[in-house]
């Protein structure tokens, strides 16, 4: 059923593109090797790995495939056909026309077809988009699961792709190194099938792994970002949000420890500065968080 349906996909993804590359990740229903057969045409290309890489993986050896090419736009469309190939002009045309450095599919814009989708993995999802939002800077992109995405040959030539992770967070990990270059994003609206359709994505599974990776790109595109690359306004206000919360913190938890010890309520000047101290923690970071947002979104600004 799989390799019938990646052919289907191959059938109509040719109408569209001058090279096609289907990597066959050790699949287990030969979709390769039945590709293969049907001779679909000359401008496909078969890679087979030797053993199971992953979805990043198996995506970074068919853009390494395609460079080679020297293509001058990287469609990258899953295998399942959740994707409608007939959106690959739509995902092109902002980079054709200099708008945007790349594309990324969004299935999050109508709440009629959203309905559609499964709800276990609408849940996940929407959680994911908005976590990935803070740990890659994108805060204009949603659907950060979604493996539709189409960029620009110099974008993925200056993206050192070794670096990226082999399994489901591939697309996270290369918006993260994205975002670090600037690189501009825009969010087209595609449709989703699900009906007969199977996706090896187990959203429980994932959660915590895509939490704690999260995380960590956070931590490093906060440094990266705001003290190693630059200093800036958000730099200052991140920095004041993190001291003043570190004063508020001692402040409180030592009055709760004197409070347990002696039974004897907070001073008002005690209390008055573990509030103010608070309120100046909470104005900073939500002023970091506005600078964040705006000035990322400004600075990718559209050419």
């Amino acid at each position: 059923m799989g390799g019938d349906i990646c052919i289907s996909l191959l059938y109509e993804v040719v109408k569209y593109a001058d090279f096609v590359v289907l990597v066959d990740d050790c699949c287990p229903l030969k979709t390769g090797n039945k590709v293969l057969k049907k001779n679909i045409s000359s401008k496909l290309t078969v890679l087979f790995n030797k053993k199971n890489l992953g979805v990043g993986g198996a995506t970074k050896i068919g853009f390494k495939r395609l460079l080679q090419k020297d293509c001058d736009v990287i469609v990258k469309i899953d295998a399942d056909f959740q994707m409608n190939p007939a959106d690959i002009p739509r995902m092109v045309q902002p980079i054709f026309q200099n708008k945007y450095d790349a594309t990324k599919g969004n299935r999050f814009t109508n709440i009629d077809k959203l309905l559609n989708m499964p709800k276990l993995r609408l849940i996940g999802n929407t959680f994911l988009s908005y976590l990935t939002k803070f740990s890659t800077g994108y805060w204009e992109l949603f659907d950060p699961t979604n493996g539709f995405i189409a960029f620009r040959k110099e974008i993925l030539e200056n993206i050192d792709l070794n670096k990226t992770d082999d399994k489901f967070f591939f697309e996270t990990d290369l918006l993260f190194r994205c975002s670090l270059k600037n690189v501009s994003i825009k969010n087209i609206e595609i449709d989703a099938v699900y009906d007969n359709t199977y996706s090896s994505l187990n959203p429980l599974k994932e959660l915590p792994i895509f939490l704690i990776k999260n995380i960590k790109l956070l931590l490093k595109r906060v440094i990266y970002q705001y003290y190693v690359l630059d200093f800036n306004p958000g730099s200052i206000e991140l920095f004041l949000s993190i001291i003043t919360g570190f004063f508020a913190s001692v402040i409180g938890l030592n009055s709760l420890y004197l409070t347990s010890k002696t039974r004897e309520l907070t001073s008002a000047g005690t209390s008055s500065l573990f509030t103010v101290l608070s309120i100046i923690s909470l104005q900073m970071f939500l002023a970091f968080i506005y600078y964040d947002c705006s000035t990322k979104v400004f600075f990718r600004g559209r050419k």
